[in-house]
């Protein structure tokens, strides 16, 4: 060797306190290593001009060396071939270690990226079950009595009493039954009859209020969820071992078990007799007095069995069939 590459290699052993003899693929390796961990990148604030000072020295080095094994490739064909194997070996080198570098890098993304997706979940499964229990909410709303009932009855009542006291008066009962256009024992026939008829509405109004209650935990139990999968589940034609169910399933189970008869046969024939359509709605309404007669109600408990599956995990949502959406059952 010449001095000149006596004197570049000694000045890596030097830079890299190495007292031993080692070759050059071995020098070049752990220049290479040394440089890239002290990057600047990697360091605090406070050591960073430190670390740009060293980084810069190793990597002109690195470039020296580089240059050297160039020059000592093109010196002779002889000297080429001898030295071929362990050019290519530290080209080689130098490649796995980029690619190491590169994979170490990609990993950190893939690790950010699983976090950010774990947040995202965690966020959509919150949504998801916020937006089933206010559907919930809006269906209970939508039975519960309201409070301008309770007044209505309170004022009647009122009224009632206030009447009654009124009349045992004598000195104004005469007046008042003056001004009366009926008898008053017709009069207070009329107000019981509407006393008890907003009571008997508010009772089945708060029935019904129930009902929903109990058919909208019973449509998230396990055991109907288990069985309506039973029933309309099917496998799927483009995905392996995979099983699904239409919207309009949905909405047809809850109807056959919970919908009156008359919201079920909406549309009459023309030739239907009317005294046949009472009877049947009477005989319906006697059966399933409390049952859903709107397609408002249907939709909140569609859309809550819906969202109570994808909040648990057990379906999502998979392609549209001729306007009908398809779950698929995970």
């Amino acid at each position: 060797m010449t001095n000149l590459e006596l004197t570049i290699i000694e000045k890596i052993k030097k830079e890299l306190n190495i007292s031993d003899e080692v070759s050059i693929i071995e020098l070049h390796d752990k220049l290479y290593k040394e440089r890239n961990l002290t990057h600047p990148d990697k360091v605090d604030e406070k050591l960073k001009e430190k670390a740009k000072e060293r980084f810069s020295i190793l990597n002109n080095l690195l470039k020296e060396l580089k240059i050297y094994i160039d020059r000592h490739n093109l010196k002779s064909s002889s000297s080429l071939i001898l030295f071929e194997n362990d050019y290519e070996k530290i080209n080689d080198r130098s490649k796995i270690l980029r690619l190491e570098k590169d994979i170490l890098d990609l990993k950190k993304v893939i690790k950010k990226q699983e976090k950010e997706n774990k947040k995202l979940k965690s966020t959509l499964k919150k949504i998801q079950k916020d937006k089933s229990q206010e559907l919930t909410d809006k269906l209970k709303n939508y039975y519960e009595p309201k409070r301008s009932s309770f007044l209505v009855l309170g004022i009647s009542a009122f009224l009632l009493i206030l009447i009654n006291i009124s009349v045992q008066i004598q000195r104004l009962s005469a007046i008042f039954l003056d001004f009366l256009p009926i008898k008053l024992d017709y009069f207070n026939l009329v107000l019981i009859i509407i006393l008890g008829f907003i009571f008997l509405s508010l009772l089945y109004k708060n029935f019904k209020y129930r009902k929903i209650q109990n058919i909208t935990e019973e449509l998230k139990s396990p055991s109907f969820i288990t069985t309506f999968c039973h029933i309309y589940a099917k496998e799927h034609e483009d995905y392996f071992e995979t099983k699904f169910f239409l919207e309009s399933s949905i909405e047809r189970s809850i109807t056959n078990r919970h919908a009156n008869k008359k919201f079920k046969n909406q549309s009459w024939h023309k030739k239907d007799r009317i005294i046949k359509r009472i009877i049947e709605v009477l005989e319906d309404r006697i059966k399933n007095p409390i049952g859903i007669n709107d397609q408002k109600s249907l939709n909140y408990l569609k859309d809550i069995f819906i969202y109570n599956l994808i909040t648990k995990g057990y379906i999502r949502f998979g392609k549209s069939n001729n306007l009908d959406r398809e779950f698929l059952i995970e």
